[in-house]
């Protein structure tokens, strides 16, 4: 009898234990007792978006295009179109030269839209004339053109033509564009005394003394 009561006490015993063993836990807090498995990608993604938005920042090749485009490059330049289309910042001009003022804007991958290219131009009309503005409207001491738009890659040049009217000593006549560049032309007044106009005159003058000359000795030779 003894033996029967110990027999089913151990059976008890191993069918509540073996119960227990397959049963959830409970925990203490009041949360959920699922245990779902912790995969490395869920303990990570936090990590690795971070790391991905600051390589982006340092990674020129994570940019976006937009970013990338080289810009449009500008060009402002003079040319003395009475000297042989010889560069005016060098040579200079004199009065009664013809000079070719040319603004450029080239863009190679960048889009141009309503770009507006504006001119200071005031310093040149202190001693020279416009006289083609090509495109452009001249408003008190500025040269302004129509607004300019074109797909990439673009070029345009943007002209006027000024004739020197006066030689002001020591002076150099600036101009500034609304990008920044800057054309500067020294007035050489000793060059505008022998230019073409000056030499012409003394052409002339000797011409005249020497028919007056002609004259006199053709009068003597007839008298006698």
């Amino acid at each position: 009898m003894k033996n029967k009561f110990i027999a089913i006490g151990l059976s008890s015993f191993l069918f509540i234990f073996t119960v227990m063993a397959q049963a959830p836990l409970e925990p203490t807090d009041g949360s959920s007792g699922s245990m779902d498995p912790v995969y490395a990608a869920d303990a990570t993604d936090d990590v690795f978006v971070d790391d991905v938005a600051a390589s982006s920042d340092s990674d020129p090749l994570l940019q976006s295009t937009a970013e990338l485009l080289a810009p449009a490059q500008y060009t402002y330049g003079v040319i003395n179109v009475s000297q042989n289309n010889a560069d005016a910042q060098s040579v200079g001009a004199r009065t009664g030269d013809v000079l070719r003022y040319e603004y450029v804007i080239n863009s190679e991958q960048e889009d141009v839209v309503n770009f507006v290219a504006s001119l200071d131009i005031s310093q040149i009309l202190q001693n020279a004339d416009i006289i083609d503005a090509g495109l452009g409207n001249v408003n008190g001491g500025t040269i302004t053109f129509p607004s300019f738009t074109q797909q990439a890659p673009c070029k345009k040049v943007f002209t006027f033509f000024v004739r020197v009217n006066k030689c002001t000593p020591n002076t150099q006549m600036v101009s500034t564009s609304n990008t920044g560049e800057q054309t500067s032309v020294r007035l050489d007044c000793e060059l505008a005394q022998s230019g073409p106009g000056s030499l012409m005159m003394w052409y002339m003058t000797i011409a005249l003394v020497l028919g007056f000359i002609a004259i006199g000795i053709f009068n003597k030779r007839s008298h006698n």
